[in-house]
């Protein structure tokens, strides 16, 4: 129940957003998309435009997602910037948080062969359970696995590999976002995000 009562809550504050546009008749579609890309990819905004990306915080015990506008080139690195940031206002009142500790500092990632290698400080360790540990790693390899030059993330701590997260032992190399289906919700919304302002017909884009 708390997979869907998450799908509801989310397109509630969507309805809640969404314009006019004079026709009540008009139909909502619901589609799915694949798990791997936005649209928006690390390579093809011209540099100095902006791009929409998202980021994806702890919902209810799961990943859900969130929006962000971004600078090219480095959009993985600004998604990442803003997914150390945490939520903002909008998004603390209706339940988001992250899991990521405060105080974790983004070293670099680099994105080569499908493969993104993000290095971050040993803060981001710190702390929490098993939980905790599965929805930190699930915030990062989600956010870089909605660009479709990223297959799989694999995490450095202050610039060495590690095999492992935490004392929990929670993989940290070579993930997808199927390794972490515990912390997945059942439906998970990618867009329209939270707050977003939509319009009719509504098309929603996700995967289940």
């Amino acid at each position: 129940m708390k997979h869907i009562g998450l799908v509801l809550a989310a397109l509630v504050l969507l309805v809640a957003g969404c314009g006019d546009d004079g026709d009540d008749a008009a139909d909502d579609t619901t589609t799915t998309s694949p798990p791997t890309t936005t649209g928006v990819t690390t390579t093809s905004v011209p540099v100095g435009e902006e791009a929409d990306v998202r980021v994806y915080f702890a919902w209810n015990e799961y990943v859900g997602t969130a929006g962000r506008t971004v600078e090219a080139p480095a959009v993985a690195r600004g998604a990442l910037a803003e997914l150390l940031a945490g939520p903002d206002a909008f998004e603390t009142d209706i339940g988001m948080t992250t899991e990521i500790p405060e105080g974790t500092e983004l070293l670099g990632v680099d994105i080569a062969d499908g493969e993104a290698t993000v290095d971050l400080s040993g803060e981001f360790q710190s702390g929490g359970g098993s939980l905790s540990m599965q929805l930190r790693v699930a915030e990062v390899v989600f956010t870089l696995t909605q660009f479709d030059t990223v297959e799989t993330v694999s995490i450095e701590l202050d610039g060495e590999a590690v095999d492992a997260i935490g004392g929990e032992g929670v993989d940290a190399t070579d993930l997808t976002r199927a390794d972490l289906t515990n912390v997945t919700p059942f439906i998970l919304v990618e867009s329209p995000v939270p707050g977003e302002t939509v319009t009719s017909p509504l098309e929603v884009t996700g995967i289940d």
